[in-house]
């Protein structure tokens, strides 16, 4: 899971931008490459084509230097011994026991002069034919690189008290191993902020936060909070607040409040499925001092961050949400939040894109020149 950067603007416009590049740019300079391939090609067989010949030669002149060599070194060892036994040969006795060992001598020469030849010509390295632009890591991938610039991190400063639950939840949300995505505080009405949206295969999910300790309760659709004072005396260890307004009434504003706003904004996703604007989720409290009194068959859901972990973990990718459909979710949303909150310095994924494709071409036109260069 990754968190959303709130100030990535024209995501659509951007993601089909970088989608249109993935799939046309190598059809673009596929016919600049292959021309450059196919001179680098020629250039290859004709170094072969020359290294192959001197190579040949100098394995013809090997096998001679071989032959001679031999030939001396075996001619000296045969006639030495000779000349040591026979005595008949008077004066000339002296001369030819020279040149036996001059014979050995020349055989032996010959032999280091092949040997380190024979090093030599073997260091020569072999011309390496060409990778084929088209197969290379010439043309890498762009959307992952797109998508990079998505995430974000939470604000350093807590926008408010409550933020340690939603920072927990949060924090323990980026755990999971799939490819959702959170959106963290987002204005999608005056004044109000829904605490955490997910979305990914696994559908779109509306969490509020809640960060109380003690005793938490719900009875007859009301909430009671029942907490320890340390201004009341041992004889009243307690006190109730009564919560004003109710918590799951909250959430399902929210939650319909998100499903409006994909039903108007996000117009292709909404029309893949009836299931398309279903919100899941609920009331995670995360205080680590809370209790809770809440009996089964309540008409909402709620839970600690483990249930939640645990739910999420368990429940199988919805076919009807891919990754266009996330793009144009988070496009609906974060432009919604963009127009309320009024921010100014906000960061367009459509320029990123661009900035992504040219310096991708400009990568692929520098292997052409270089390449073009090292032909000519």
């Amino acid at each position: 899971m990754h968190i959303i950067d709130n100030l990535k603007s024209e995501i659509i416009a951007g993601y089909d931008k970088i989608q249109s590049a993935e799939n046309n740019l190598q059809s673009e300079w596929r016919d600049p490459l292959l021309s450059v391939y196919a001179r680098q090609r020629e250039y290859y067989e004709h170094e072969l084509q020359q290294y192959q010949e001197i190579r040949a030669q100098f394995n013809r002149r090997l096998r001679l230097g071989i032959w001679m060599s031999s030939a001396l070194l075996l001619l000296g060892l045969l006639v030495l011994p000779g000349l040591i036994l026979i005595n008949e040969l008077g004066d000339f006795r002296g001369p030819l026991f020279c040149f036996a060992p001059l014979l050995i001598l020349g055989g032996l020469t010959g032999w280091a002069i092949i040997v380190v030849l024979w090093i030599w010509q073997r260091d020569q390295v072999k011309p390496t034919p060409p990778q084929n632009p088209l197969k290379t890591d010439l043309f890498v991938p762009l959307i992952p690189t797109w998508k990079e610039a998505l995430h974000g991190e939470l604000p350093k400063k807590k926008p408010h008290p409550g933020a340690t639950g939603e920072y927990h939840f949060i924090t323990r949300l980026l755990t999971l191993t799939d490819d959702s995505l959170i959106l963290y505080r987002l204005n999608l009405k005056p004044g109000e902020f829904v605490d955490v949206v997910l979305i990914g295969p696994k559908g779109i999910w509306v969490f509020d936060i809640l960060f109380l300790k003690g005793l938490i309760r719900w009875r007859d659709g009301k909430w009671s909070q029942i907490q320890s004072s340390r201004r009341l005396s041992r004889k009243s260890p307690s006190t109730i607040e009564q919560v004003v307004q109710p918590f799951e009434q909250h959430w399902q504003t929210n939650a319909d409040l998100v499903s409006e706003i994909l039903r108007v904004h996000a117009p292709v996703f909404s029309a893949k499925s009836l299931e398309a604007n279903t919100i899941r989720g609920g009331l995670v409290f995360t205080h680590p001092k809370g209790r809770y009194d809440i009996p089964p068959g309540c008409p909402f859901n709620w839970g600690i961050v483990s249930f939640w972990l645990d739910k999420l973990n368990s429940v199988p990718n919805q076919e009807y949400i891919d990754e266009y459909a996330m793009m144009e979710i988070l496009n609906a949303l974060l432009t919604r939040h963009q127009r309320l909150s009024n921010v100014q310095n906000l960061s367009s994924m459509y320029d990123y894109a661009n900035s992504i494709i040219s310096n991708s071409e400009s990568r692929i036109q520098s292997w052409i020149r270089e390449n073009e260069q090292i032909l000519t």
